[in-house]
This record gives C-alpha cells, sequence and structure tokens, in this order.
C-alpha cells in the first residue's frame, strides 16, 4: 500500500479512535470494538484480531504523538557523525534565526531525512523520535548549547508532540 494511501487509512481511523474516546469510552473499549470488527467483519482469529487492533492502534497513536521509530541504519547519505561520534542528520548549509511563536519547518539536505526530536537540547541525549523534513512546528524556545549550536524547542503542529531540535534543522 503507498505511503499517502495509508497516511489516508491511519486518519480515519484515529478520526474514529478519537470519536470513541471522546465519547466516553475507554481506549481499551475502542480496540476491542476495532478487534471484533476485524474478527466478524474478516473473519480473523480472535487472537490474532486483537493483537492487530491494539497494535495498529497503539501505533497511529504513537505517530500522532510525533513518536517514530529511528532506522537501526541510517543511509550514508541521511546521516554524519558530530564531534562526540554520535549519529546526526545532514542539516542544511545555512541556518536562521527564529523567534518564539513563530512557525517554521524541519529542513535537512535529503528529503527523505529523518530529524531527530530529543527531550533536551543536547545531541548527548537519545531519542526513537523524529520529525521528517516539511514537517511544520511552532517555536516554543530557544537556547544556545556551549558550542555555540541554537536549539529550538518546538511543538509539530500535526501531532502536538514537544521535543527539541537543533536549530539548523529548522527553518522560517
Amino acid at each position: 500500500m503507498p505511503p499517502d494511501e495509508m497516511y489516508a487509512h491511519s486518519r480515519e481511523l484515529l478520526g474514529a479512535i478519537n470519536q470513541g474516546v471522546d465519547g466516553g469510552l475507554p481506549l481499551d473499549a475502542v480496540k476491542q470494538i476495532f478487534a471484533d470488527k476485524l474478527h466478524i467483519n474478516q473473519g480473523m482469529d480472535e487472537q490474532l484480531s486483537a493483537n492487530i487492533s491494539d497494535g495498529l492502534i497503539e501505533g497511529i497513536l504513537a505517530w500522532e504523538r510525533g513518536e517514530r521509530p529511528v532506522n537501526s541504519e541510517p543511509t550514508e547519505q541521511t546521516v554524519a557523525a558530530d564531534n562526540s561520534g554520535s549519529e546526526i542528520s545532514e542539516p542544511p548549509q545555512t541556518a536562521q534565526s527564529l523567534e518564539v511563536g513563530q512557525v517554521g519547518r524541519l529542513v535537512a539536505e535529503s528529503a527523505t531525512a529523518q530529524i531527530k526530536l530529543r527531550s533536551e537540547p543536547s545531541t548527548d541525549v537519545p531519542t526513537h523520535r523524529y520529525g521528517l523534513v516539511g514537517d511544520r512546528v511552532l517555536i516554543q524556545d530557544s537556547i544556545v548549547d556551549r558550542s555555540g549550536k541554537t536549539w529550538y524547542k518546538v511543538q509539530f503542529q500535526a501531532s502536538k508532540a514537544i521535543g527539541w531540535v537543533r536549530g539548523d534543522f529548522v527553518e522560517y
């Protein structure tokens, strides 16, 4: 299934999940309803449909929070080593200063780069979340670290996930 088609289906499912939860159903009940539909409508084994429902719904919710798995083997084009030896995506050639409250977008030299979203403004902090080139973010805060690099605390407009991104990966 092409990514754009998968995205369209995930939006529909997310809408149904939110509608159920906003209507007062616990998330587990929403998962069970979806599992029952898979079991009855698709003729799936009951345990398999429950596993698929749980994994799919949790995956969609994690994606909406901005939690995306980082590739375990990044390509040469999207990764370089910084002076601490940590792997990072390649930033674009120029950076610009953004103000709190501005909306920016994530950028990198490679259109397929995964820009790491960190809990603290440092490459020493491990991360399991990332944004994609073009993701729109709201600037919430900024600092300059000891090495002179600017970091922005951002909130993703689509998922509302919050974290720190190095300044050379964000543009106005």
